[in-house]
């Protein structure tokens, strides 16, 4: 009788650790370990004055080009449409200031 009653006793307490760790594993599986907390908020405007990947000396090309064509980025209106094409714009500074290092 002991020996049956310590099995059943062992077998109940091998049932909840196995459900222990399923419902562990679960948990795992249905949330990431490490969880980025990024803002999905951001106004237009940190957009017009946020730095580009790109170097310094391409940095100081565009920032005079911009000054060139008399376009402070302070009295833009921030809107997504302004934001967009003030986007395009100096996206085709790069590629121009990026072309102009092979004309040469």
């Amino acid at each position: 009788m002991k020996n049956i009653d310590s099995k059943i006793k062992k077998i109940e307490k091998d049932e909840k650790n196995l459900a222990r760790l399923i419902s562990k594993d679960f948990e795992d599986a249905r949330l990431p370990s490490q969880v980025k907390k990024v803002s999905g908020v951001m106004l237009l405007s940190n957009r017009l004055y946020s730095r580009l990947p790109i170097s310094e000396t391409m940095q100081n090309q565009l920032q005079q080009a911009l000054s060139s064509m008399r376009i402070k980025t302070s009295e833009l209106h921030a809107s997504q449409k302004v934001l967009d094409e003030f986007e395009n714009l100096r996206e085709l500074l790069i590629v121009y200031f990026s072309l102009d290092k092979y004309i040469e």
